[in-house]
């Protein structure tokens, strides 16, 4: 028989809502009432991700033991091991504590259960003020920069103003500490070095730089380096590119989980167990991560082509009646327009 997630008759004893007046109206304590409802009739109907919001919603709104104990229910049966072990650590802890010895030894084994799915991983940022997110949501690293997880694949994403994104793919698993490293590089941008100028003289005046004068019939042309466009558009290139590629991986992800909660059992005709909840959780999750990469890098990449397409080319040494040379010409004929690109 798979595990349901428990709506205890204590519980229902918070549904009660008198009168009919509007939500504004309303003391905290009636909305959290009304929240809970709605929590216990999305459970009722399988919708776990809108119970866990609904049933976060009444506890911040009346903290109650109650509520902790079912949230801890629905974090368990989502595949939320972290979340589910402190709500349920929190509802032996508040007062009023639970008596019953049986519901105490069941939440006991039910903690210990979603403990064996943990795992952590200890993260170095450098620089170390960097701000972490995993999974799309910020982390706070406990000290030594520890962080637990549920077993699987998360995203780590380090970030730093006047710095490039650090991307790290994790694999935890249950019960294992692993290290991860993040080392953010300087941007491009915040790299370049400040123009020198000259220190003032005794009489604290600034100096006027001598400007040679260059015959240009005589002398080759300064060296051209690349432009901020040229290097925008490669780098743009390379972000898209390396985007659409982890978004492949996410739907391989994806599909793999999805074949898994099938394959293994955990799924049927009926519904889902646990372990099949956390799998189709884990696959949608992913095939999320691969749309969004696969949109971001198609839009990035297609960027980058425009801005190479347009990059001038390097002028001739004796340019003095020649025009600017591009990549891309367009001309206007008498019934069509044609566009060259030269690569």
């Amino acid at each position: 028989m798979k595990r349901a997630v428990e709506i205890t008759s204590l519980a229902l004893l918070l549904l009660a809502v008198r009168g009919t007046a509007h939500a504004d109206e309303m003391t905290p304590e009636a909305r959290a009432r009304v929240h809970f409802q709605q929590g216990v009739e999305a459970v009722q109907h399988g919708e776990l991700t809108r119970a866990a919001e609904q049933f976060e919603a009444a506890q911040a709104l009346r903290p109650n033991p109650v509520v902790l104990y079912n949230l801890g229910q629905t974090y368990s049966a989502l595949g939320r091991p972290v979340e589910a072990e402190k709500a349920l650590r929190s509802y032996l802890t508040t007062e009023p504590r639970p008596t019953d010895p049986q519901r105490i030894k069941a939440v006991e084994e039910l903690i210990a259960f979603n403990v064996r799915r943990i795992g952590s991983v200890v993260v170095e940022l450098t620089p170390p003020d960097a701000t972490l997110e995993v999974d799309g949501s910020p982390a706070l690293p406990t000290p030594p920069g520890r962080i637990r997880l549920a077993a699987g694949r998360h995203v780590f994403v380090a970030t730093k103003p006047e710095y490039e994104p650090a991307i790290a793919n994790v694999d935890v698993s249950a019960g294992v500490e692993i290290h991860a490293r993040l080392e953010l590089a300087p941007s491009p941008a915040s790299a370049a070095a400040p123009a020198a100028v000259r220190p003032p003289t005794a009489t604290g005046a600034v100096t006027k730089p001598e400007v040679p004068v260059v015959d240009p019939a005589a002398s080759p042309p300064p060296p051209q380096g690349k432009s901020t466009r040229y290097v925008l558009a490669l780098g743009a290139i390379g972000v898209g590119g390396a985007a659409i590629v982890a978004s492949a991986v996410f739907a391989l992800e994806a599909n793999w989980l999805n074949h898994a909660s099938n394959r293994d059992g955990h799924c049927d005709d009926t519904g889902c167990d646990p372990e099949g909840m956390h799998l189709r959780e884990a696959a949608k999750r992913n095939g999320n991560w691969a749309t969004g990469l696969f949109v971001s890098g198609a839009v990035v990449g297609a960027v980058g082509v425009t801005l190479y397409l347009l990059e001038p080319r390097p002028e001739p040494r004796h340019a003095k009646a020649a025009l600017p040379r591009s990549n891309m010409a367009v001309r206007l004929g008498p019934t069509d327009v044609t566009v060259a690109v030269r690569f």
